[in-house]
């Protein structure tokens, strides 16, 4: 889990003088600590790219804010007594940003897309386990062959060519990611958010996914390429990734538990014994 805190805003309307966004209670500002080098999940290998995509995406397995594993789009799942054959059955709600259904043929797609030669996911080797791994690496069969089916549009079968203790914690990363794009090119996100804006080298910058049944708080979040110290006017919320040392830097640091707690359980949940641990308590 990425370290973070809650950096107290001077103000709530005025003009940021950065990218033209203004301060405004609606956005979630984040510090990302660098440009993602992609927004594709097979094809993501940086922190800053996961700490978005985990926003515009969800897999079949997703992460409690303790780590502990829990059921993402797939509401459930049952697992073979030789440890082969995983069988996910789908939630009924889950949707893409365009209000069309996730389907158990989106994860066939997407996990075939993930372990072709022609991509060369970075991750991809993740996926060996599956069976057809490695008749596909090694171009003796398609991608077609990879072990995994949509027995219908709300079960997913896969099949492995060997018993994987981790076999849940893969599918909880990227690469095992649905993706999809509409017909005009748009590319489709199943997460809390949705992708408004991308500047190279600069602001990306989300929107709530409406199709998204988790509530989640009333926010836009915006993620700047920034450093902790370009935080002097107050336009950052969250900043990503910094030792505890350097946290205890901060001056004007807050706490608020509710309002993490509101953004999405699974992403933004904090504990209390971690502001007292470091000393982030003290005034």
């Amino acid at each position: 889990m990425f370290l973070g805190v809650l950096l107290l805003a001077f103000g709530c309307t005025r003009d940021s003088g950065d990218g033209g966004l203004p301060v405004d209670d609606r956005v979630l500002r984040r510090g990302n600590g660098g440009d993602p080098g992609t927004l594709d999940p097979a094809q993501a290998t940086d922190v800053h790219s996961f700490n978005i995509l985990v926003d515009l995406y969800e897999g079949l397995i997703t992460e409690a804010a303790d780590g502990d594993l829990i059921p993402g789009v797939a509401e459930s799942w049952h697992i073979s007594d030789d440890g082969l054959v995983y069988t996910f059955m789908l939630r009924d709600d889950a949707r893409w940003s365009d209000g069309s259904r996730v389907v158990a043929s989106d994860f066939v797609t997407s996990l075939q897309r993930a372990v072709a030669p022609g991509i060369a996911a970075p991750y991809g080797f993740l996926l060996e386990p599956l069976a057809g791994f490695d008749a596909i690496q090694s171009g003796e069969a398609p991608p077609e062959a990879l072990g995994v089916v949509a027995a219908t549009a709300d079960t997913l079968q896969m099949t492995l060519s060997k018993p994987t203790a981790q076999w849940l914690s893969v599918l909880a990363l990227p690469v095992a990611y649905p993706v999809k794009s509409a017909s005009d090119g748009t590319v489709l996100t199943n997460g809390p958010y949705k992708l408004l804006e991308r500047q190279a080298h600069g602001v990306v910058r989300l929107e709530k996914n409406g199709y998204y049944v988790i509530l989640v708080d009333k926010r836009n979040p915006a993620f700047y390429k920034v450093s902790a110290e370009g935080n002097e006017r107050g336009l950052i919320h969250v900043l990503t990734n910094l030792l505890p040392e350097k946290l205890k830097s901060f001056v004007k640091i807050i706490y608020i538990q509710d309002i993490i707690e509101k953004l999405d359980g699974n992403k933004y949940s904090w504990k209390e014994d971690f502001i007292t641990k470091y000393g982030l308590d003290k005034k």
